[in-house]
């Protein structure tokens, strides 16, 4: 039984780190993405920060966590296609 359990334990562990993994790839290309905005690309990378903590929000909230304006995070996600 405690083989089991540990097979489970490793196998749950691998998975964790893979996602994490995957995750930590998944924002450095898109942080490579926003570099290329120009002028955008600072805007860019504080909603992108903001996005890593909390991946759901809005532009209100995004706009009251960063002191972004709306019009310059919409000008960005559009940008981000």
């Amino acid at each position: 039984w405690l083989a089991y359990f540990l097979r489970g334990v490793s196998e749950t562990a691998r998975q964790v780190y893979t996602s994490a993994r995957a995750s930590l790839d998944l924002f450095e290309d898109d942080r490579k993405k926003i570099l290329t905005l120009g002028r955008l690309a600072v805007t860019g990378l504080r909603l992108h920060e903001l996005l890593q903590a909390q991946p759901l929000t809005t532009i209100t909230l995004a706009t009251a966590k960063t002191g972004i304006n709306r019009t310059s995070i919409s000008r960005c996600l559009a940008s981000l296609g």
